[in-house]
């Protein structure tokens, strides 16, 4: 990917951020939120252990929440080796998001209304015979904090973007990460709570939410490693998430990432 790419999802934000769409979110995430989902990571009530691992001291749990059948994830990992700031910017770094993310498909920031607030898209593939999965979110964060950073998001409805045929509307409940200083590297809480909808049975969706737990982490810490040296390579003066703007320097869908590739 060249480094001074740039591509439409830009002139998405811009667009749609301009038009003043009915509806979008008009301040940051407030306390009250980031207590919320801090209580969330902390809370012990109600939760099963699923998985304990030495390797990043890992643990998986699973609760029941009475708003969903789909069960509610928590991982907690521990990366002696990545700095709170380079996990940070893993997350919220959507260009570098396809180096890492096998299953999506497209990703394309929709409105920015205010600080630290993105509207977004999202598609990914299924593991075959199920149909593709398609969100869209509200994305919440603030500023880096070396001692702690929440980021998170949940399923909005919004106007320009309906249901299609081609892909099923899957539904985030919740969805975030909190960032913690530990030592020289960081402590992580994950939460997940994903209803993929359409013809899929519940206890099959809490099942493979409690396999893919472990590669969850597997993933994430290799992505962290690989940071810095891509960083340098694409962009790396631009970090625009630290200032409360997404990241719009990626490609949108896997036809324009091919495209970019081929000019490397």
């Amino acid at each position: 990917m060249a480094a001074t790419s740039t591509t439409s999802s830009s002139t998405t934000t811009a667009s749609a951020s301009a038009s003043g769409t009915p509806g979008l979110r008009s301040h940051s995430v407030t306390t009250e939120e980031l207590n919320d989902f801090r209580a969330i990571c902390g809370d012990s009530t109600g939760w099963e252990l699923q998985n304990k691992e030495a390797k990043y001291n890992l643990s998986v749990w699973t609760k029941k929440t009475p708003d969903s059948e789909v069960l509610q994830l928590k991982l907690y990992a521990e990366f002696e080796d990545v700095p709170p700031e380079v996990m940070y910017d893993v997350v919220l770094d959507t260009a570098f998001g396809w180096e890492w993310d096998e299953h999506r498909t497209r990703s394309q920031s929709i409105a920015n209304p205010c600080p630290y607030v993105e509207y977004c898209y999202y598609a990914a593939k299924m593991p075959n015979p199920l149909r593709p999965r398609d969100w869209v979110l509200l994305y919440l964060w603030g500023p880096f904090n070396a001692e702690e950073s929440i980021m998170y998001s949940r399923s909005v409805a919004h106007p320009d973007w309906p249901e299609t045929k081609d892909r099923v509307r899957a539904r985030s409940l919740l969805s975030g990460y909190q960032i913690k200083k530990k030592g020289a590297g960081v402590s992580l809480n994950y939460i997940a709570q994903n209803d993929w909808n359409g013809a899929v049975p519940v206890f099959l969706v809490n099942q493979c939410t409690r396999m893919i737990a472990p590669s969850i982490i597997d993933t994430l810490h290799k992505a962290c490693l690989n940071y810095p040296t891509w960083k340098a390579t694409h962009n790396p003066e631009k970090k625009t998430w630290h200032t409360g703007v997404p990241d719009t320097c990626g490609p949108v869908d896997l036809k324009e990432r091919k495209r970019l590739l081929k000019k490397t």
